[in-house]
């Protein structure tokens, strides 16, 4: 079985033949494929790993999502999840971290205040 591991630990298992620009995930209910689509945060994406029989296959940092997921409910009731992921560039890695140096220093300057 192959899945993706997020960040928090979460477990999503996915369909056989993903890449990372297209992954599928079959929910058995909508609010499953909810929960899922929930767990598809910047936050998690910060570190992911693609399992094949419960080992790494592809492990990746800083990915950001291409194409949000969304859901689609099959014939037999479960729900096919589909989204997109990327790596972040070089500069885009470079540019979020002096965003986050300028808000520390914004948020410093409004204490001092």
């Amino acid at each position: 079985m192959d899945e993706l591991r997020l960040l928090d630990g979460t477990r999503i298992p996915i369909e056989a033949g993903a890449s990372l620009g297209h992954i599928e995930h079959i929910a058995a209910s909508e609010a499953t494929a909810l929960v899922v689509c929930e767990k598809i945060t910047p936050e998690n994406l910060t570190h992911v790993e693609f399992l094949v029989n419960g080992e790494p296959a592809g492990i990746y940092d800083n990915l950001i999502i291409i194409d949000a997921p969304s859901r689609t409910t099959l014939e037999d009731d479960s729900v096919l999840v589909e989204f997109g992921l990327r790596e972040l560039t070089e500069l885009e890695i470079h540019v979020g971290v002096h965003d986050e140096e300028i808000l520390e220093l914004q948020e410093a300057i409004a204490e001092e205040e």
